[in-house]
Formats: structure tokens, C-alpha cells, sequence
């Protein structure tokens, strides 16, 4: 599914599969993982009990209904980690295997 889930995008990505903390708009805050970025989003990866506050249900976001998430972590840079910060609006939550949801921001 992965390959499925990579196909629509179209600019390079990065790879990083590093732990990340995820805030919503309430001020929850939930762990998931940095699976890559591209200049225009990046792809995470959560359990299914984190997905449910954050994504609503899943599939693709309305735009009117897209949550806001703020990404927080540190990239594992060759001489020093660096702190990662983005804020972005939910794309989508899809199921990746039976365990993970991916979701998009």
C-alpha cells in the first residue's frame, strides 16, 4: 500500500522515520512518526487510537473540515540534530497496514 500511498506525489522526497509530537488545535498532543517530507507535505504514521481524534474518521480531509496539526521533532542531521517545526492542515488518514494509519499534512 505504501507505493499506493506515494504515487500522487510528485516533488522529492526525504526520508526520516523519526518520532514526532503531534499537537491539535485543542492542544492534544499525540506521538506518530515522520516518515518523509517533500516540499509541499509530509507523511506520518500513527496507531489507529491516535488517528481517531485527530483525523475524524478518515479518509481524505474536506477542505472546510482539514485539522490543524502542529509537528514537532528533532532531524538527525549529520553534525547536530535540528528542531523540526510545521504547522499544516490534515490531507488525509488511510489505513497502511493493519496496525498504522498514514495521514498526510
Amino acid at each position: 500500500m505504501l507505493k499506493s500511498l506515494e504515487e500522487h506525489r510528485h516533488l522529492p522526497l526525504v526520508d526520516f522515520r523519526v518520532p514526532v509530537l503531534l499537537t491539535t488545535a485543542t492542544n492534544s498532543e499525540h506521538k506518530a512518526i515522520l516518515r518523509n517530507i517533500s516540499p509541499d507535505d509530509a507523511q506520518l504514521r500513527c496507531d489507529v487510537a491516535t488517528a481517531m481524534p485527530i483525523g475524524r474518521g478518515g479518509g481524505p480531509c474536506a477542505e472546510k473540515d482539514q485539522p490543524i496539526v502542529r509537528l514537532r521533532t528533532l532531524l538527525p542531521l549529520e553534525k547536530k540534530p535540528a528542531q523540526f517545526v510545521a504547522l499544516g492542515c490534515l490531507i488525509y488518514l488511510t489505513p497502511s497496514n493493519s496496525e498504522k494509519i498514514a495521514f498526510g499534512m
